[in-house]
């Protein structure tokens, strides 16, 4: 089943008022006229009775039957409302009357007529209708009384002709407001159309669709809302393709590094450890005394240590033993050692606090990738790191006396933004200070609680 639509149920509104009111208006103005026309033909009754009344008095008086008879008859063709008018004297008897085809003997013993100095009125029921019949004396009752009675014909035929031209101009003044409502209606319909058919197209996701704002009513300041609404959703449709290009490009960038990483653990396996197995085996071959056995020592030692070392890089296992502390000092410990490079860890809270294990990783992670750019493009001579373990956000710093770098420059490198990427995978943030020959800081913050974030341990 189709529902209407707005436009029909709005004119099916508009029509349904109209045709009320012109039905209450119609209905109101009748009663209003019939009680006016009403009250209004009871006043020329009587004013017909009293005036007949003093006409008929000298030729009722002078017993002049004839004269009686044509005053009666005069005041008949002069008054299309009068149906009949009639005279009686003293006894109560007939004098004359305006009746054609005889008198109704019964409208003397219906209508009692009491005597008095003032006309009475009364409404008699008949076969044509309501008569509005009045009585007045004649000389104070003691020479008779007139009667006359006012029919309702003519009343009830302008009262029609009243309600045919009220219809008419109802029928006329509604299709004249259906018309001016139709135009409204349409006008405000077309608008609500135009924001419907662009939040279709916003929806499918194409942001270009702007509405016209029009008068500044309601849907006016909806469509300003809607219009503003588009642009930032357009601004951050915008913002999500940059980011997710960027995710791109780095994820590209990072996979380009695990595999240089993983080709320089290769060359380090096949070169150093390879030559250092070779050179055991070559000198197994040919061990003559203390001094060959001792060197072997030495290269094994070494030997084992780089294999430590490759372990360390790819995933210390102290730091799911013993925590992030740990881990970290060690690290210290031997990127000192081996880059020559003075440095100190401070960590200021309790040392054995432990860690959602990605946030701990993240932190690791993100001091080896700070102190690996401090050892490759710093040319630092001291460095510090500082972890502060108090409160829900934990706190990481790794600052150098380098030549410093600006930020901002595209040339700023993929560790940099390495380190960002996997941070905020856990909720976090990573700021970073500096400024050419003015050394580099890198602050972290993540929270305490990874909660359900993804994090990956590459």
């Amino acid at each position: 089943m189709t529902t209407p639509s707005i436009r029909l149920k709005l004119l099916a509104v508009v029509v349904l008022l109209t045709v009320t009111l012109g039905v209450a208006v119609t209905v109101q103005l009748r009663t209003a006229l019939l009680r006016t026309a009403g009250a209004e033909l009871d006043k020329r009754s009587i004013s017909i009775a009293a005036d007949l009344a003093m006409r008929v008095t000298e030729p009722l008086l002078t017993r002049n039957t004839l004269d009686v008879r044509d005053i009666l008859l005069d005041i008949a063709s002069n008054n299309p409302d009068v149906r009949y008018a009639l005279v009686v004297d003293s006894q109560n008897r007939l004098v004359a009357h305006t009746f054609q085809g005889g008198f109704p003997r019964d409208l003397l013993a219906h209508r009692p007529v009491q005597l008095g100095d003032n006309p009475d009125l009364v409404i008699l029921q008949s076969d044509e209708g309501p008569l509005h019949d009045a009585a007045a004396p004649i000389v104070g009752g003691l020479a008779g009384h007139v009667r006359v009675g006012l029919t309702e014909t003519h009343l009830v035929a302008s009262l029609r002709q009243v309600e045919r031209l009220q219809v008419i101009t109802v029928i006329l003044v509604g299709l004249t407001a259906l018309g001016a409502a139709y135009y409204g209606i349409f006008r405000l319909t077309r608008r609500v159309q135009d924001l419907a058919l662009a939040a279709r197209r916003v929806g499918a996701g194409d942001m270009t669709p702007r509405v016209a704002p029009g008068a500044p009513d309601e849907l006016g300041i909806l469509a300003g809302a809607f219009n503003e609404m588009t642009e930032r959703l357009a601004a951050a449709g915008e913002a999500v393709r940059a980011k997710e290009q960027a995710r791109t490009e780095l994820l590209q960038k990072v996979l380009t590094a695990q595999e240089e990483e993983r080709g320089r653990i290769s060359r380090e396996l096949h070169d150093e450890i390879g030559q250092a197995l070779t050179g055991l085996i070559v000198g197994l071959k040919v061990l003559k005394g203390p001094t060959d056995a001792q060197r072997l020592r030495d290269v094994a030692a070494a030997t084992l240590e780089s294999v430590r070392r490759l372990s360390r890089d790819l995933r210390p296992a102290v730091l799911d033993d013993i925590g992030l502390v740990a881990a970290l000092r060690r690290y210290t410990e031997d990127f000192s050692r081996l880059h020559g490079i003075e440095g100190t860890l401070q960590v200021v809270g309790h040392e054995e606090t432990r860690l959602a294990p990605a946030v701990e990783t993240t932190l690791y992670r993100v001091v080896q990738e700070a102190l690996t750019n401090v050892a490759r493009h710093s040319g630092a001579r001291h460095f510090g790191v500082v972890l502060d373990l108090r409160g829900p956000v934990i706190q990481a710093i790794v600052e150098d006396d380098g030549r410093g770098f600006d930020p901002a420059s595209p040339k700023a490198g993929m560790g940099l933004a390495s380190m960002t990427e996997r941070t905020a995978l856990v909720g976090g943030a990573v700021t970073i200070e500096s400024r050419p020959g003015g050394g580099a800081t890198v602050y972290v913050k993540v929270p305490a609680e990874e909660g359900d974030r993804a994090h990956s341990d590459c």
